[in-house]
């Protein structure tokens, strides 16, 4: 394993490692012994693992870095140093390390903050180094940014030339791929050309955007997870396109005053405002004058202008152009004051009541001059009788002329004299009066003036009848010499002088007449060539006997409970008695229940039933079937005797209620580890007990219980054992 120099006592190990013992002998006879253990040189150093790693730049690798150090026999070099060593952007700990029992030495390796490869090398001094090469990526989206400008500027309605652009990148600024941005837009509107976008190599994501109509700032927003940034768009308006009249048209007014201010608006095919153009005036009809000839549109794109009427009452126009559009606004120059009105047509006039008017009221209001003025005026037409009508805000036309409305004056049906006063609404005492004759048409039919209804057999009827001809609009008709004849048929029979002729009035009257017989007699009359007329009279019959002195009372109870389980209601009624306290059968008595089926049925259709009582003078509901919803319900029942009632109506009230339990437990205080028993108790919403058998409760409790569930008994109560 190892030569000594016997001369100097070196020692030349040979290739093999092994322990020798060295024995050292003196002439004077001393000796020593040394043991040297003999290790093989490290040859080769080479990556076990922890090489060609893939990892998140600015971020430890997961794996440590693994070099192993052979000797020159093949077998681990134990205890040599390793030099560890970046070549790039990212660091290696620790700076070197000493090979284990198995020749293998590690580090672990933080990566630089920069995308790519990074290298990193182990070397053992006088063995050529071991490089392992490595690779950083991206890390996590740490931050959003826009690459655009602060403000986009583009036209409403049109697309953006260039996309917007963002930025993502981790928390050392370095670009993120292949991250999904998601893109959202608010404010005056546009459209996104999609709703996410994928970020590049150079973790850069963009989106195409077209504005909305309305011009008007929108903003963008970008965003991958909890982060975001915006960008605003700011969209003005397009080249002119329309020129609209926004106030000021329409005027009227007296000789030289100023109008409202004529107010047009210019705006883009979108509506949108278009600012600092030039609009020109022009007047092209009327006498007045303009503010000046032209004006700029403001932000809102409006631009006005004052006109100022001239002396020559008209019409007057101004044009107001831009951009090749125009606007036209028209104007009235009115006459002096209205101080005159006096009629044109139509004054005098008779007329057949039924027929039109062959001319119309028509009237005229005039400057002190006889100039036409356009005003407003009320008309008020007064009929035979006094009823009136009034039409309010009729306006003049042009020249001052207005008509008395045909609604109030069209084919006047009723007889006599109408009066039509045409008043200034501006001055009431400025006014002037028409008037009408309407005559009524020959005579059509009869009318009944005075005639009984009832009549006692044998005796003069009362009052004797008096009779009118009227036309056939129901005008009394006053024509003379016509008779008129009355003949009776049905339940009696005619006498006295049957026929009178009418008077100047168109008046007949009867003095004589009487009925003789029973039951109801309709009385006719008729004239020859006119519509007849008749009346129905009741002759007098003996009086019906007394009825029997009745009372009627409540049978049953005047209230129920029930419950939300409970289908149906009775044993309630009413009970009939003479005044011998004796029941009678045979009243009908009326059961209505309140609300048309809010309260319920009977016999689950009908709202209201009439029975009759039996033998024992009684009478009960059928099936009376309140809903099922909590609450109280009412009933009435009437009792009556040939539709007389018999004293008030009763009430009935049914109170449905939910169930509900109480629980109690025997004994009430039981040790620990003993029993007891626990009791559920149903009762009503009143705490009223509900012995209803079969109902199952669930029990459920901390403790051990004897059975998860139990049946109520026939009192209503469950009972557990615990």
């Amino acid at each position: 394993m190892a030569t000594v120099d016997a001369a100097t006592g070196i020692v030349t190990p040979t290739n093999r490692r092994g322990a020798v013992t060295l024995r050292a002998l003196s002439l004077s006879g001393l000796t020593d012994t040394l043991r040297l253990t003999l290790l093989s040189p490290p040859a080769s150093v080479a990556a076990i693992s922890g090489g060609g790693q893939t990892g998140t730049a600015g971020r430890s690798l997961a794996t440590p870095l693994v070099v192993e150090v052979t000797a020159a026999d093949g077998l681990p070099a134990a205890g040599t140093t390793v030099a560890f060593a970046a070549t790039g952007a990212g660091s290696i700990s620790p700076s070197s390390a000493v090979t284990d029992a198995n020749g293998r030495a590690s580090a672990s390796i933080t990566l630089g903050a920069q995308l790519g490869e990074q290298g990193f090398t182990a070397t053992v001094t006088g063995l050529v180094p071991v490089a392992v090469v490595q690779h950083a990526v991206a890390g996590a989206p740490a931050s959003i940014v826009a690459a655009s400008a602060d403000t986009v500027r583009g036209v409403a309605g049109r697309a953006l030339v260039a996309p917007l652009v963002v930025h993502v990148r981790d928390e050392f600024g370095l670009p993120v791929a292949a991250a999904t941005v998601s893109w959202s837009v608010s404010g005056s509107g546009g459209t996104l050309a999609a709703a996410t976008s994928i970020t590049s190599a150079a973790g850069a994501a963009s989106v195409g955007f077209t504005f909305g109509n309305t011009a008007g700032a929108s903003i963008v927003t970008a965003a991958i997870g909890e982060r975001s940034t915006t960008i605003v768009l700011f969209a003005t308006h397009d080249s002119p396109g329309q020129l609209t009249i926004v106030s000021g048209d329409a005027q009227q007014a007296p000789a030289s005053t100023a109008l409202a201010p004529l107010v047009v608006r210019l705006a883009d095919q979108h509506g949108n405002p278009v600012s600092g153009a030039s609009v020109a005036w022009s007047r092209t009809a009327g006498s007045g004058s303009l503010s000046g000839t032209s004006s700029t549109t403001g932000s809102d794109g409006q631009a006005s202008v004052i006109y100022m009427t001239g002396s020559q009452a008209g019409p007057d126009r101004v044009i107001a152009s831009t951009a090749g559009f125009e606007a036209a606004f028209t104007a009235m120059t009115q006459a002096g004051a209205p101080s005159v009105l006096q009629p044109i047509a139509g004054n005098g006039q008779s007329v057949v009541a039924g027929t039109t008017i062959p001319v119309r009221m028509k009237a005229r209001v005039t400057d002190a001059d006889g100039n036409g003025v356009v005003s407003i005026v009320d008309v008020t037409v007064t009929a035979p009788g006094g009823a009136t009508q009034t039409a309010s805000g009729i306006a003049t036309d042009t020249a001052g002329y207005v008509l008395v409305p045909l609604a109030l004056l069209e084919r006047p049906r009723v007889a006599g004299t109408y009066s039509a006063v045409v008043k200034l609404q501006a001055s009431p005492t400025t006014q002037v009066a028409f008037t009408l004759t309407v005559t009524p048409a020959p005579p059509a039919a009869i009318t009944i003036l005075m005639a009984p209804a009832s009549a006692t057999s044998g005796a003069l009827l009362s009052p004797q009848p008096s009779l009118q001809l009227v036309d056939s609009l129901g005008n009394a008709s006053p024509t003379a010499a016509v008779t008129i004849s009355a003949n009776a048929t049905g339940g009696g029979t005619l006498a006295g002088t049957t026929t009178s002729v009418t008077d100047t009035t168109g008046r007949a009257a009867f003095s004589d007449l009487l009925l003789r017989g029973s039951g109801t007699a309709t009385i006719a009359f008729h004239a020859t060539g006119l519509a007849g007329i008749a009346r129905d009279v009741v002759i007098a019959e003996a009086p019906p006997p007394p009825q029997p002195v009745l009372t009627a009372e409540r049978a049953g109870a005047g209230q129920v409970r029930i419950s939300q389980f409970h289908g149906a209601v009775g044993g309630l009624g009413v009970i009939v008695r003479d005044s011998a306290n004796m029941p009678v059968a045979g009243v009908a008595v009326h059961f209505t229940l309140a609300g048309d089926g809010s309260h319920g049925t009977f016999s689950g259709s009908s709202f209201e039933l009439t029975g009759a009582t039996d033998s024992t003078g009684t009478a009960l509901f059928a099936d009376w079937r309140p809903p099922s919803a909590p609450g109280t319900y009412v009933a009435t029942a009437q009792a009556r005797v040939n539709a007389i009632a018999i004293g008030a109506p009763i009430t009935f009230t049914a109170v449905r209620s939910t169930w509900t339990y109480t629980l109690s437990a025997s004994p009430a205080s039981p040790i620990a580890g003993g029993t007891a028993e626990v009791a559920a108790a149903l009762v009503d919403g009143a705490g009223v007990p509900v012995a209803a058998a079969g109902r199952t409760i669930a029990w459920t409790s901390n403790a051990s219980l004897g059975a998860a569930t139990s049946a109520t008994d026939t009192s209503g109560v469950a009972r557990v054992t615990v």
